[in-house]
Parts: C-alpha cells; sequence; structure tokens
C-alpha cells in the first residue's frame, strides 16, 4: 500500500466545520494510502506561541496572558 503525507495548516483546523472537512479527507484518503498526518496549530495560536516566547526570551519579567 502507497504512504501518503497530508499536511493541514491552521486553517484546517480553525473551526468546527474545518475540523470535519478535513476528517472527511482523512477518512477518505485512508482507505487508498497508509497516512503520516501534520497538524499546524490552530488558527491563530502560532502567533500567540510566538509572542509568548518573545515575551520570555526578553527576561523582563512580564507576565504573558
Amino acid at each position: 500500500m502507497a504512504l501518503h503525507v497530508l499536511k493541514f495548516g491552521g486553517t484546517s483546523v480553525g473551526s468546527v466545520a474545518a475540523i470535519r472537512a478535513t476528517t472527511e479527507i482523512v477518512r477518505v484518503a485512508r482507505t487508498e494510502a497508509e497516512l503520516v498526518l501534520i497538524v499546524s496549530a490552530m488558527s491563530g495560536v502560532t502567533d500567540t506561541l510566538l509572542r509568548g516566547a518573545h515575551t520570555a526570551a526578553s527576561g523582563d519579567g512580564t507576565t504573558f496572558g
């Protein structure tokens, strides 16, 4: 059986409707091949994580929230 790598960006898991659509794509694809799934953070989460990392790295003692 073939091996397929599927990568889904943050928008693909950014809402209930998008997650359902992504799930359907995976459901169909897994009948045709073995899968490796790569899923990004939900839309907007990556930017929040980066801001938190920059705040922590600056060492200014600011609490990020």
